[in-house]
């Protein structure tokens, strides 16, 4: 498929500890490590011999071989005795002991004892396990409330469904361990308001609802964006795209060599070399012939015009000033652009706010923006100052 949609299996029993999202980042010093802020400071020092970014306010660490986790204080709450851990998700964290996987609350209480081979995190209540080769779901009391008889299962449950393999054909449970539909299909993809993405034979697509009841016949060589933006995108007998509607209406007649996701309503679409932008009644509102577009981001649409030539274009199709070597979609109301091998950043009129001077950049994330300058690497302020 042009984008990933079938489902992504992640599993706790083969990895360490996973990495964590948080407004901290780890460094080393002597060979051990500790934590700084985004602005740089120091919040845990360096005593530990790996360390994971902060989830729900706790962060792995590892001493003498073994996991534990400390809160934003630094201080050990749950002792390094486990094998390996994972980040808490809904309340809940995986951890492994002598070669088993529970899961531990908040205070480190060992609420689900480690007595499977393998886990995946909780999500909605609820979390996949397995016990003797098969997977099923259990709740936070440990109670097995998906029977485990399955060879795969998601990782998550989405719109009340997920999906769970057996004899290599896959189907769908809900949350209470119904089944939607038996394991009779060659592929599927999540749930997304209402409608999933299902392959039966392995060569054709359309969609069920949750109720499994086939809505959009199969008769899609290929499938991409599901119908959380509205529309989902499908590729043709003729390998053409095109999109439709969660009623299987297509939004227009025209078909596509390539297609990208709609974005504030409107979406880039390809004719041969050449990119447009139509919107969701299907209407080309930007003539063809741009060398590509990016969806728009607040407002403007990041375009490329030549091999190294990057500009913006608003809804309408008229350019802001400014030609790049490079450059990113919009982020907190600036862009990072490349000129002369620098980057530095605009703002939406076009004007250039932090002159080009830095060697890497990324884009500006709750008022902060982490740059590259020679071997420096440190984080800036919409005014390009440092923070210290």
């Amino acid at each position: 498929m042009k984008k990933i949609i079938l489902v992504v299996f992640i599993t706790l029993s083969s990895m360490g500890a996973m990495a964590q999202t948080g407004a901290s980042l780890s460094f080393e010093k002597d060979g051990k490590y500790g934590l700084r802020d985004e602005g740089g400071k120091i919040i845990v020092e360096a005593i530990y011999d790996d360390i994971y970014s902060f989830n729900d306010d706790k962060a792995a660490v590892k001493l003498m071989g073994k996991w534990g986790y400390i809160n934003r204080a630094g201080k050990l709450i749950v002792p390094c005795t486990y094998d390996n851990t994972a980040g808490f998700y809904d309340g809940l964290a995986a951890v492994k002991r002598v070669n088993m996987w529970g899961f531990i609350d908040n205070t480190g209480k060992m609420v689900v004892p480690p007595v499977y081979e393998a886990v995946k995190y909780f999500s909605g209540g609820l979390a996949a396990v397995k016990v003797y080769g098969k997977w099923g779901y259990i709740n936070k009391k440990g109670e097995e409330v998906v029977r485990l008889q399955y060879d795969h299962v998601a990782a998550e449950f989405h719109d009340g469904a997920a999906a769970v393999s057996m004899n290599r054909r896959w189907g769908f449970v809900d949350t209470k361990g119904a089944e939607i539909t038996p394991c009779t299909y060659y592929k599927v993809g999540e749930f997304s308001t209402g409608l999933a993405a299902v392959n039966t034979k392995g060569s054709s697509w359309g969609f069920i609802n949750n109720k499994g009841e086939q809505v959009i016949p199969e008769v899609y060589d290929d499938v991409s964006e599901t119908f959380a933006k509205g529309f989902a995108s499908v590729k043709n007998s003729s390998y053409k795209w095109l999109f439709i509607n969660p009623a299987g209406k297509k939004i227009n007649t025209s078909t596509y060599d390539k297609v990208k996701s709609f974005s504030e309503g409107m979406a880039a679409v390809k004719s041969y070399s050449n990119w447009g932008v139509i919107d969701t009644a299907g209407t080309l509102v930007i003539p063809f012939g741009i060398y590509e577009i990016w969806p728009y981001s607040e407002g403007l649409a990041l375009k490329q015009t030549g091999m190294t030539s990057f500009a913006f274009m608003d809804r309408a199709g008229k350019n802001i000033p400014g030609s790049f070597e490079q450059a990113n979609s919009f982020s907190e109301g600036m862009a990072a652009v490349k000129l002369n091998g620098k980057w530095g950043f605009i703002d939406k009129t076009g004007k250039v706010v932090i002159v080009s001077q830095y060697d890497s950049v990324e884009d500006f994330y709750n008022g902060r923006a982490w740059i590259r300058l020679n071997a420096e690497r440190y984080y800036i302020d919409k005014a390009g100052n440092k923070i210290n």
